[in-house]
């Protein structure tokens, strides 16, 4: 999924228009909550933490430490672990609407002591400097965490600029050492030249709109992973004669191992769909089952990933080939009917079945364009557009290759289908 989209249990804390603002021109720049599992992100904030000890190197010479001297004093690198810990890590983007990516072009990082809040990292790329970057970050960070504690941070000594600004925002030096300076935010103190921005989004209108849009995102991974699994059943399906064509697995269904509830598969016509791990730091991924049923060929998962060992209408034992066992439990058939099976022939390459799971995807596809076009017709302002824009974008074009998929593979059973009438 392209990263501009909405990633899960991520929030827009705080965004602006900012740069040259006149007549609505400028870089809209969003500060972003981040989730441990958001690779992509987590991967921009290690760019800049590269920026970030190349920066203290350069203006802290008089301490004579190397590039990765600085790396390891100031504790980069590891950034999904300190989120793990209770690391705070608000992160600033810019969003390219033509790639559609997220740049994290700087990054505030925090977390609550007993008493205090401790401002970790604070950094902004240098080509992103001078336009009031650095004021929405700690901005967004006092938005997080209120302003009634305390915030504690150390400046090395010879970084200036960080000195000045944290300075000019109402931090105070309660301490000195020959290579650091402590200073404190006392809680309550809001620095009096801020004043309201013209050009701010409402963060709360934009989350409640990002997460309609999160929830399409994961019915649209759904759809594209049992696409996928649906192109490569029909491609078995095709290569492998003497399988059967069945719907017998179609359903919700549990999967336990010996640990317990492990996640829920979710089968649809022709023995494909997805699986969805209970873990939610595990990603959505396709399934599809395919074999004979026979003791020469028996059903598998996914090409050998498994193998059946016992099965009723109910419940399911399969065998991993890694190891250990799991076992599904039916729960639900979703409303869906196993047809009646039959033997895989050349002349069934048109067969029902492969039509009628096609059109179980397309009813997927079609529900999600309408969750869409919902959004779409939500009466939003400018900025609030800005933002919504680029991620239904992104969206539609992820719906837009999964409908191509379908139409080819539509097309392709119905060009067999009048082959077969125009033979008969």
């Amino acid at each position: 999924m392209p990263d501009v989209l909405p990633f899960r249990d991520e929030e827009l804390v705080l965004g602006r228009l900012l740069g040259d603002t006149s007549a609505g021109k400028g870089t809209m720049y969003e500060i972003w909550t981040t989730n441990p599992e958001n690779s992509a992100a987590i991967d921009g904030i290690r760019r800049n933490q590269h920026e970030f000890a190349a920066h203290h190197k350069s203006v802290c010479a008089n301490l004579h430490m190397g590039y990765n001297d600085w790396l390891q004093t100031l504790s980069c690198g590891s950034v999904k672990e300190y989120i793990g810990r209770g690391v705070v890590v608000l992160r600033a983007v810019v969003v390219n609407a033509t790639k559609k990516s997220s740049d994290v072009v700087g990054y505030i990082s925090g977390d609550a002591k007993a008493a205090h809040l401790h401002l970790n990292h604070f950094v902004v790329l240098p080509q992103h400097r001078g336009r009031g970057v650095g004021r929405l970050l700690f901005d967004a960070f006092l938005t997080h965490y209120g302003n009634t504690r305390d915030i504690k941070l150390e400046v090395y000594l010879g970084n200036d600029a960080a000195y000045d600004a944290y300075a000019a925002w109402g931090f105070r030096p309660v301490k000195a050492t020959k290579r650091l300076t402590h200073m404190k935010l006392t809680k309550g103190t809001r620095d009096p030249s801020v004043a309201d921005w013209p050009c701010e989004l409402a963060c709360d209108e934009v989350n409640a709109l990002l997460r309609d849009v999160q929830l399409l995102v994961h019915r649209s991974s759904i759809l594209h992973c049992a696409v996928r699994s649906l192109t490569k059943q029909l491609e078995h399906l095709r290569s492998e004669m003497d399988d059967v064509i069945s719907d017998r697995f179609v359903g919700r269904w549990t999967i336990e191992d010996c640990r317990g509830p492990w996640g829920t598969a979710h089968i649809g016509p022709l023995n494909v769909g997805w699986f969805e791990p209970h873990n939610k730091e595990l990603s959505v991924r396709e399934l599809r089952i395919h074999g004979a049923g026979t003791e020469r060929r028996p059903f598998r998962l996914n090409g050998l990933e498994a193998t059946v060992l016992e099965r009723s209408d109910t419940a399911v034992k399969w065998a991993l080939r890694v190891g250990g066992q799991t076992t599904w439990t039916l729960e639900d058939r979703n409303g869906l009917v196993p047809d009646k099976e039959c033997q895989m022939e050349l002349a069934g390459l048109h067969n029902p079945h492969f039509l009628n799971a096609i059109h179980h995807q397309m009813e997927g596809l079609c529900a999600a364009r309408s969750g869409l076009k919902v959004i779409l017709r939500k009466d939003v302002s400018p900025t609030t557009l800005s933002v919504l824009k680029p991620r239904t974008d992104a969206l539609s074009a992820v719906l837009d290759l999964v409908e191509k998929q379908l139409d080819v593979m539509h097309a392709s059973q119905q060009q067999r289908k009048r082959k077969a009438d125009l033979m008969s």
